[in-house]
């Protein structure tokens, strides 16, 4: 994992967008409703303007952006049931709903 300066540094040089430019750009996603983080930037390669419109990058949304959404979206009482990949699909398929097979699952832990 980069530090901030170093994913700076490395997309300027190889992708010709200004560290000015890109510190920009994230703060705008930042603020914006998706709350996209520095990391996430970087991750989802959003500092591709080939690839995104800028209209684009906002309705990527950040692991704060979901969090957010969930807290509007999840009552409380529901919560540990909506995280729960396995047990929500388990709970479903006992109702009789068709599930996707689960193949793999990974713990995203934000800096």
């Amino acid at each position: 994992m980069l530090s901030l300066r170093e994913s700076l540094r490395i997309t300027a040089k190889d992708h010709g967008k200004s560290r000015l430019s890109q510190l920009v750009e994230i703060s705008r996603l930042a603020l914006g409703p998706g709350q996209i983080s520095a990391r996430e930037y970087y991750d989802f390669r959003l500092f591709d303007d080939a690839q995104f419109t800028f209209k684009e990058k906002r309705q990527f949304v950040g692991h704060a952006g979901q969090e957010r959404i969930k807290n509007i979206l999840i009552d409380d009482t529901w919560r540990v049931l909506a995280d729960d990949k396995f047990l929500f699909s388990t709970l479903l398929e006992s109702q009789g709903f068709p599930v996707a097979k689960i193949l793999a699952t990974y713990n995203y832990a934000p800096n």
